[in-house]
């Protein structure tokens, strides 16, 4: 599938001090000052709107960031040395991206939150509360025990039914097998034989096919077309429908997720009628007899004729003390071996079929 980016939105962290909820790309706790720590997991915010700012785009494009070996300081991962030790960060440690964080839902409405210092009924999108100043503390909010959420699918217990339909084919399988190794000879003796030969006569003229168009001879006719679907693919393409997942929110790395969706393309393409001249079945000779000499029907054909597929069956009766049995070849020469009253051993399987003819002495 191709994966399709619709934008970026900021994460958020809980502070492990006073349980604040931060926005992704503060460094320090907007309540207490505690910095923030090198094993923060960046969460779902309530709010998901698209970052709309050009610089905090970058900053969301710019990777994964990188905590200071020596002070811990979170730092872009484009920098070099440390915003406020200055030590060198080829040192440090990079932070973990990539994981999916939830499913994007988009601008919604935030419920009224009230404040645990004063009681006082704030805003949904309000970080502190406007009478007191305190920040919000989201209630839950365990950066031990949180884990980013996850898009589940739910699978179907369907192993049942293809269970109990493999078993039903091995059975039927071991059957078989066992039929075909099971076998018995018995004497016979030829008591007829009848063969047939055919050969089809093909004549060239106009023929009606239909194909997708780019596959349509230059030379051919067209007649009608419709538009139907061909294949599917990653990549977009003309005449194609766009089929895309539930989109979904990636962790940077650096306090900002990418909001992206798996799509594919629906190929439609013409599929059409077309008659050209081309060599086609137009009747079939059949020869047909009861002797040992076969022969190939005779043809009279027209200019715009010629001769096409041949075809051989040889048929071969034999009676035998526990009934009559048939053997098939396509082999001309072996069918020629099976002369009337000749003794021979045939080998029969559990199912009544001759598998294998001997000539007896």
């Amino acid at each position: 599938m191709a994966k399709k980016i619709l934008g970026y939105t900021q994460l958020r962290w809980t502070c492990p001090n006073c349980q604040t909820s931060n926005p992704g790309n503060e460094q320090v706790c907007i309540a207490c000052g505690a910095p923030q720590p090198a094993d923060v997991v960046f969460q779902k915010p309530e709010q998901q709107e698209m970052l709309s700012d050009e610089k905090a785009i970058a900053r969301a494009k710019a990777g994964a960031d990188i905590h200071c070996g020596f002070c811990g300081t979170r730092n872009p991962a484009n920098a070099s040395v440390c915003s406020r030790c200055g030590s060198d960060l080829t040192l440090g440690t990079q932070r973990t991206e990539g994981g999916v964080v939830g499913a994007y839902d988009g601008v919604k409405e935030v419920a009224n939150w009230q404040c645990k210092n004063c009681g006082h009924e704030n805003a949904g999108l309000h970080t502190h509360c406007v009478a007191c100043g305190a920040p919000r503390v989201i209630q839950g909010n365990d950066p031990k025990t949180h884990q980013p959420e996850t898009v589940q699918v739910k699978r179907k217990r369907g192993w049942l039914l293809p269970a109990i339909f493999a078993g039903l084919f091995l059975v039927a399988i071991i059957f078989v097998i066992m039929g075909l190794s099971r076998k018995e000879d018995l004497t016979g003796f030829v008591s007829g034989t009848a063969w047939q030969r055919s050969i089809a006569v093909e004549s060239f003229g106009p023929v009606s096919k239909q194909d997708w168009r780019e596959e349509i001879p230059s030379a051919a006719n067209l007649g009608t077309c419709e538009y139907r679907f061909q294949k599917e693919q990653n990549q977009p393409a003309p005449q194609s429908t766009e089929v895309c997942g539930t989109p979904y929110m990636v962790d940077l790395g650096n306090g900002n997720a990418e909001i992206a969706q798996d799509c594919t393309y629906r190929v439609y393409a013409e599929f059409c009628q077309y008659t050209v001249n081309d060599w086609q079945v137009s009747d079939e000779l059949v020869q047909k007899g009861a002797n040992l000499n076969p022969i190939w029907p005779s043809a009279q054909l027209t200019e715009n004729q010629r001769l096409g597929q041949q075809s051989e069956a040889y048929t071969i009766q034999f009676k035998t003390s526990d009934g009559e049995y048939e053997y098939k070849t396509g082999d001309s020469t072996e069918f020629s071996r099976f002369i009337p009253g000749s003794k021979w051993i045939l080998t029969i399987n559990s199912f009544g079929k001759v598998i294998g003819v001997a000539q007896s002495n």
